[in-house]
Formats: C-alpha cells, structure tokens, sequence
C-alpha cells in the first residue's frame, strides 16, 4: 500500500429535520461527500480532517450550551478525549447551510439560527444523536460507521435517534423527540423508513419507562416544578434557563 496521502470520502452521518413556525418542516438535504486527507487507508489524519471541516463549513465555535450537552453526552457514551471535539457553526453560504446539525467525520455542526427555533427537548436529543454518530464512527477509515449494538438496532440511525433518547433519560425530551419523527406505522414515510430512521412508536417503551420513573433533565425538572408542561409555555422561560445551564447551576 502507498502511505502518502490518499483521500477519503466522508458521508455525511446526519441532517436533522426542521421546525419552521408553528408547523414541522421535515425534510433532509443530501449533502454531496467530502473528501478528506488521511495518512493511510487506515489511519486518518485528525488535524487534516478537522482544517478541511473548518474551511468547508465552519471555524466559529458554536455556543456554549451546545458545548455543554456535546461534553456531557460525550462522557456517557464513553468517547475518547482524542474525539471530543468542539461543537462548530455552520458558515452562512456554506454547503450545509440550509439544515441544522450534521456530523461530518465526527465532527459536530449547528445552525444556531435555525435549531434555536426548536422546542428544547429536540435541541438536545439532535446533539446526543450526533455525538452518537461520532461514537459509530469508524475511527480506522474514517469512513460512516457501523450499528454498535446489534442485537437492538439494525441501523445508524435508528440506533442514534432511541439511544439519544435512552441517553438524556427524560420524559419530556423524549416526547419532543417522538413528536418530531416524520412517520408513524400508521402514517408511512418510505423515504425516512429506507434511510433507517425510527418511527414513532419505537420510543413508547423509553417514554414508558421514563414517566415511571419520574426521568427529567435539568431544565425541564424546573419547569415541571414550576407548573409549566407544554412546549408553547416552555419557550418563555428557555432562554434563562439555558443561561442557567452554561453557567454550571442546572445540569446540561
């Protein structure tokens, strides 16, 4: 094999849907491949990817509540620190544009624009999927990765959508996850079937298991102590509250 420098193309792990307005606006934008320098089919060059990524898409660091989530659920799924990258901005008039957050060779990227139009709960069960997405990530090629638990999931994305959900263990963030799948069994979607997302009905047994045991995050345990319990209500109060979060008083 030639160790000089080949290139890889780096698929694109994930586009999450939108919410424009009141109304969902679910849709995917296919992002063309990549290519990035790695030193070998086998060894990826980290640095060289990470340059590429800033120059094609990003360089500004994003927010610091999306650093938060990002560390945090980088810490429970158990990623190396060597993989812990920081969340980025999307460059207006990049190719990515248009969506939300993707994870582009495990590097997480946020339209802080468009994700803050969305309800608190989908903000950070979008960030945990990602970081999913990175733990899936085949480290070797560099290449989009591989279902980490078989026996459950049969594929990437069904896998980053429950487990995102599994792993930020509240009820209420949960809900908002379900609610902003585009199908249900009842109401089929070909296209997010094929591309391996869940329907809604696949989070019943984590919802289930949540509301019995009274699971909620840091921000929706305060507002459930505060009597406030729907979406529309939640919205006056986010703003504070993720402050809150960034400054170390509630959890992320």
């Amino acid at each position: 094999m030639n160790y000089c420098k080949k290139i890889l193309l780096i698929s694109v792990l994930f586009v999450s849907p939108c919410l424009c307005g009141g109304s969902l606006l679910r849709k995917i934008l296919p992002l063309a491949p990549r290519a990035f320098a790695v030193r070998s089919m086998s060894s990826v060059d980290w640095e060289a990817l990470g340059r590429l990524v800033d120059k094609e898409y990003s360089g500004e660091l994003a927010g610091p509540v999306y650093q938060k989530w990002a560390q945090k659920f980088y810490g429970v799924v158990g990623l190396p620190e060597e993989y812990r990258f920081d969340v980025k901005k999307i460059r207006k008039g990049s190719p990515i544009d248009g969506g939300v957050v993707y994870s582009q060779g495990g590097f997480v990227l946020i339209n802080e624009d468009r994700d803050c139009e969305l309800p608190y709960g989908t903000r950070r069960t979008s960030m945990a999927h990602e970081v999913i997405h990175a733990e899936q990530l085949d480290r070797e090629s560099g290449m989009f990765g591989n279902v980490l638990d078989h026996e459950r999931f049969g594929h990437v994305e069904q896998e980053a959508t429950l487990r995102s959900a599994e792993i930020c263990d509240c009820l209420w963030c949960s809900m908002n996850a379900s609610s902003f799948m585009p199908y249900s069994h009842e109401d089929s979607r070909p296209d997010y079937e094929v591309a391996g997302y869940p329907a809604r009905e696949e989070f019943d047994v984590i919802i289930k298991d949540q509301k019995e045991r009274g699971a909620l995050c840091g921000v929706h345990s305060v507002l459930v102590a505060s009597g406030i319990e729907t979406d529309e209500d939640a919205a006056k109060f986010e703003e504070k509250l993720v402050d809150l979060v960034v400054a170390g008083r509630i959890e992320p």
